[in-house]
């Protein structure tokens, strides 16, 4: 590539929720799958899915297609950085979930006079495991 750079995606992204969503989920599932092999690389790829995924927020906060994406997404990075028990880790897992709970919060905000009580109920399942690995 021109100029040394490495390209890190192979395609443009439109500047929408759904596409920073979805960008944001792949990015950080690929940091859960780096964090199954021990590789400080989940890292770079769940700060990058995060960037993703405020901007998605940041367009529309009562989009919790999107906070649910993200919440479920770093919650199973969390778990899995959390079971390899590397203790250099413990300082950026601790980030990640002081990370998490505002987003939390927000969805909870939005789902306050929601009569969907299967979104209610997920959200009261991801507060469990966050609760749990927050111990």
């Amino acid at each position: 590539m021109p100029g040394g750079r490495t390209p890190k995606r192979a395609v443009n992204l439109l500047d929408d929720a759904f596409t920073r969503t979805t960008c944001g989920t792949i990015l950080i599932n690929k940091a859960n799958f780096f964090a199954g092999q021990r590789d400080n690389g989940w890292q770079e790829f769940h700060q990058r899915g995060k960037k993703h995924s405020d901007v998605a927020l940041a367009s529309d906060r009562a989009n919790r297609v999107t906070a649910f994406a993200y919440l479920e997404s770093a919650m199973s990075l969390a778990e899995s950085a959390t079971e390899c028990d590397v203790p250099e880790w413990s300082t950026p897992i601790a980030e990640l979930l002081h990370e998490w709970k505002p987003i939390y919060s927000g969805l909870r905000l939005v789902l306050r006079n929601d009569l969907a009580l299967d979104s209610v109920r997920r959200a009261e399942a991801l507060s469990r495991r966050w609760e749990n690995l927050s111990e």
